[in-house]
């Protein structure tokens, strides 16, 4: 089913603003169907992806132009990128000055590339910094716009005490209006679940305008592959020693290393548990990491927690292959569907929408949030008896298929796209 013609002046646009990914960051992590995910069915004939926060990742402005703000990056013939760059004419600036100057110049920028385009339908992935985009842009197409509710931000803020966005809201209860204003304001509101769905309720807001969208639409495809062999192939030579240094159960930790995932507890959870073996392979990164490593080695771990940075999907897949334990670190997202297609047995904070994929004792291990004694008595029994708890591991394993089967996935999105549109 298609909605647009063949014609320039017929083509339809989904217009989508994110800042979850740098499109670098994708094609390395193999993360790129996180961006074509959002039109399976070829419902529109061009996506335009806009980040505006990418120049806030050093690596993007090693190839930065003295004067343009924001890239152009065609995929291919359906898919083109926007990214935001710091000119070298910027860079001497105070950061919060080059921020200011770069997002106003990209807003000119983008309105006069968006002109010619016929916007059929904007996403705004989330309700602060893409919305501001996507609803400041209006007057260009005059479309639906659906806002993306990933996580629960009002729950991050009452758990952690601060804005979801420090960097852009100066505290909380600014950053909470906005997302109230624009989650009233949207045509329709996408979420992933029953948590996410729960800050709209809060706000009032009608049923009809509340649309899930499972998470499972952005898994990488690897993870459907049974090919065993293929995925630890994929593994490089400095992991694969550390995975196969001895037969003591492999914890593996999936997280980005901010504030607001905790993955601190998994390594006080594993110190707990010195006397038995273990080791942990913690898969991410980011600001804490210097922090966290300081903790292993306070705790007399580094040799047994190795921290493998950011890494391809390929290579995931053959390190999840491998893992007895998933160990999920604060707020999970898409790694618990990632990780549970493996059978491996998960244990998890209950905070999230952890609750709705993981019934207690039944399909994987549930425990109060940021209750590192908790969470290391049940890591004490997984690590004491893998094999028990594999038959466990295997129901999350049935769950998580049922949730992000790639044909049902494509007939939610469709009727998504086609109920908004029409």
């Amino acid at each position: 089913m298609q909605f647009f013609g063949t014609s320039r002046k017929n083509r339809q646009t989904l217009l989508v603003f994110h800042t979850a990914y740098t499109f670098e960051q994708m094609q390395e992590r193999e993360l790129l169907f996180f961006a074509t995910g959002r039109d399976i069915n070829k419902v529109f004939s061009r996506v335009i992806t806009v980040n505006v926060a990418s120049h806030l990742h050093g690596k993007q402005n090693s190839r930065s132009s003295w004067f343009a703000v924001l890239q152009q990056i065609i995929f291919d013939e359906r898919h083109i990128f926007y990214e935001t760059r710091i000119p070298k004419i910027l860079m001497p600036l105070p950061r919060k000055a080059r921020d200011i100057i770069i997002l106003s110049l990209s807003w000119l920028h983008l309105t006069l590339k968006l002109i010619p385009q016929n916007i059929k339908l904007v996403r705004a992935e989330d309700a602060r910094l893409n919305s501001i985009f996507a609803f400041s842009l209006k007057f260009l197409h005059r479309s639906p716009i659906l806002v993306g509710i990933w996580g629960n931000p009002q729950r991050l803020r009452e758990k952690e005490n601060r804005a979801v966005m420090p960097n852009l809201f100066p505290n909380a209860s600014i950053e909470e209006k906005f997302e109230s204003y624009f989650l009233k304001k949207a045509d329709a509101i996408l979420v992933q679940n029953e948590e996410n769905a729960s800050m709209p309720r809060q706000l009032n807001i009608d049923e009809k305008k509340i649309f899930f969208f499972p998470v499972g639409m952005t898994l990488n495809p690897v993870h459907f592959s049974g090919k065993i062999y293929s995925k630890v192939k994929s593994l490089d030579s400095i992991s694969l020693e550390f995975i196969t240094s001895d037969d003591s159960p492999l914890i593996i930790c999936i997280s980005r290393l901010e504030p607001f995932k905790h993955v601190e507890d998994c390594i006080l959870a594993l110190a707990k548990n010195k006397s038995l073996p273990a080791k942990m392979m913690v898969v991410g990164d980011g600001s804490e990491r210097r922090k966290l490593e300081k903790l292993v080695d306070h705790h007399n771990l580094s040799h047994r927690v190795y921290f493998a940075g950011n890494r391809s999907q390929t290579w995931l897949a053959g390190s999840l292959t491998l893992a007895d334990i998933n160990l999920v670190p604060g707020w999970g997202g898409r790694v618990m569907l990632e990780t549970a297609h493996y059978g491996i047995p998960t244990l998890a904070y209950d905070i999230d929408w952890h609750s709705e994929i993981i019934e207690n004792n039944v399909n994987g291990f549930l425990v109060p949030y940021r209750n590192v004694d908790a969470l290391a008595t049940v890591l004490g029994n997984l690590i004491s008896h893998p094999k028990k708890y594999k038959r466990i591991g295997l129901k999350l394993r049935e769950t998580s298929l049922r949730l992000s089967d790639p044909i049902n996935l494509a007939e939610i999105q469709l009727k998504l796209y086609s109920s908004i549109i029409s």
